[in-house]
């Protein structure tokens, strides 16, 4: 069986914020698949090298994502599921060590009714520039992105009883989650390296 080839864009996340908003019904419109909204707190490149790629003449065109500014991507998400109807979100690359995963949890379940199940979630283990500069620290990101995916499904799947399990980053002890899943599926996980 042969996998479609879509094609999307990166969503603009940087201000004008209501610019930004604006292009997902017009990204919708133009024919692409899908969007994507990266999770960052920072680029790779230094501060004021790269002005917001917003053109004075149209604002809302989709145009990239390169700038010092990066708007929350669960939020973006959220906009986007409800601005559109059919268009594809990609949340990614997020990595689940910056957040809880039983929070991660509750928001990948949450955008997966508000998109009626059109989000993915690409899914990496997480890079220092979005983490040491914050206080954050990355320790054993693979296992611990490995264990966060673990703690997703047993809670996605739990039917709203109480998950008792073990773990070496996140214990969890009578945790209920009685968030229903979009049509019974869990939210769409794709890995990346």
């Amino acid at each position: 069986m042969l996998t479609p080839v879509k094609f999307g864009l990166i969503g603009p996340m940087y201000p004008p914020i209501d610019k930004a908003i604006e292009a997902v019904p017009r990204i919708e419109a133009l024919g692409w698949d899908f969007l994507d909204y990266p999770d960052q707190l920072g680029g790779t490149h230094p501060m004021g090298m790269l002005p917001n790629p917003v053109p004075k003449s149209d604002p809302s065109l989709p145009s990239g994502f390169f700038a010092d500014i990066f708007l929350g991507s669960m939020e973006m998400s959220a906009a986007a599921a409800v601005l559109s109807k059919n268009l594809g979100i990609v949340l990614g690359v997020i990595d689940p060590l910056r957040r809880s995963p039983a929070v991660m949890a509750q928001e990948t379940a949450t955008l997966s009714l508000m998109s009626k199940g059109r989000m993915t979630f690409a899914i990496g283990s997480g890079e220092a520039k979005q983490f040491e500069p914050y206080g954050e620290k990355r320790e054993k990101p693979v296992a611990r992105m490995e264990e966060a995916i673990r703690i997703w499904q047993a809670l996605w799947t739990s039917g709203g009883k109480p998950v008792t399990r073990e773990s070496e980053f996140w214990p969890l002890r009578e945790a209920y989650f009685p968030i229903p899943l979009h049509e019974g599926k869990q939210p769409s996980l794709l890995m990346v390296g």
